[in-house]
């Protein structure tokens, strides 16, 4: 069995990629986005025979990157993640499914289109990656038998 976990900016095709995989291998799917943040939900989840997650976060995620078999790190430029993430949000619209309708709506999607443009964008990003940092936690807490 197999457990995966997908990072990623807003846009950069965690589900989409992640959807795949389960379909694929017949393992259960996590957005961790739409999961219930208490640390023993993730606890749950991380210690099944096998799982696909997906999310943007780090620090409250650390049970599924120190069970996870494989770390995917999904980066895109700017304008696809722009395009993809102004997609989902009028098609979302269009299908009567979208969380945040209306003008509140609007101005969530301008708020998450300027954070995901800084954090794509930004020029300290390619000093330290992601990458390098998750490695640098898990050669630090190799030896650990349980999560902390």
């Amino acid at each position: 069995m197999v457990k995966i976990h997908i990072l990623g900016s807003p846009g950069s095709g965690k589900t989409t990629l992640a959807q795949d995989i389960a379909s694929r291998l017949h393992i259960p799917h996590y957005d961790l986005d739409k999961v219930n943040r208490e640390q023993e939900s993730i606890i749950t989840i991380a210690e099944q025979p096998a799982w696909i997650t997906e999310g943007i976060y780090l620090f409250w995620t650390e049970p599924m990157l120190y069970h996870a078999d494989c770390i995917v790190l999904l980066e895109i430029s700017w304008p696809v993640a722009a395009w993809r993430i102004i997609r989902r949000h009028i098609l979302n619209s269009l299908r009567g499914n979208q969380q945040y309708p209306r003008i509140n709506g609007v101005k969530l999607l301008c708020k998450l289109l300027k954070d995901t443009r800084r954090y794509i964008l930004n020029p300290d990003h390619t000093d330290k990656s992601s990458v390098e940092t998750l490695h640098m936690y898990l050669e630090t807490h190799r030896d650990l038998t349980t999560p902390r």
